[in-house]
């Protein structure tokens, strides 16, 4: 099963939980992996997996360190990203949202973060202007500014037809296509202080 597919340069990084199918020329390498792998990511132009103990970045086909500790034991790394500050905004699955400066890890937003715990992160991405949007397993999508702010939130209540966010993505126009449990929606923010839900029903679970 393959859960991600990152192009990078003129490699294609393909992952699964025990290992990565790297095609380049022509030719697929497989990478075998020390343990269970749930995500994959692209930070500064390198290919990031979580292992059982920590972030590792492949480099020459072959497993690098790049963030090891204690910090990742029994956790589930979610998301990845940098800040406009060059830190790594880390998302976990059950345990919450943090921040690694280089040196400590802390929470991301203290006052929400039992709302992560409690609705499971899943997914993340990052609009052009810094904000946050955050996919929950239990409770569709929640946006924040680069302060922390809370932007908005949208669920079954208020238009999404499933809470379960399986993907996110933002176009050039800063559109939200969200791929769900039950199939793909679509968000747009053509108008001020408005959204406009265009559902696809009857898809099943999109990847």
């Amino acid at each position: 099963e393959f859960w991600n597919i990152i192009p990078v340069g003129n490699k294609i990084y393909f992952h699964s939980f025990m290992q990565i199918l790297i095609w380049e020329d022509g030719h697929m390498v497989s990478l075998k992996l020390p343990s269970f792998s749930n995500s994959m990511f692209l930070i500064d132009e390198k290919i990031i997996i979580d292992l059982s103990d920590g972030l590792y970045a492949i480099e020459n086909n072959i497993l690098k360190p790049f963030i090891t500790g204690s910090f990742f034991y029994h956790k589930q790394i979610r998301f990845l990203f940098r800040d406009e500050n060059k830190k790594l905004i880390i998302g976990t699955a059950s345990e919450g949202i943090f921040i690694y400066d280089g040196f400590s890890f802390t929470i991301l937003n203290p006052e929400w973060n039992d709302y992560f715990i409690k609705n499971k992160v899943n997914r993340a991405s990052r609009s052009a202007n810094g904000d946050l949007v955050i996919g929950t397993i239990l409770d569709g999508i929640i946006a924040f500014d680069k302060t922390g702010k809370m932007l908005y939130k949208l669920n079954t209540q208020n238009g999404l037809q499933n809470n379960t966010v399986l993907g996110i993505a933002i176009d050039k126009n800063q559109n939200i296509w969200q791929a769900l449990d039950r199939g793909i929606d679509f968000i747009t923010f053509r108008n001020k202080n408005s959204y406009t839900i265009h559902p696809v029903r009857h898809v099943g679970a999109v990847y």
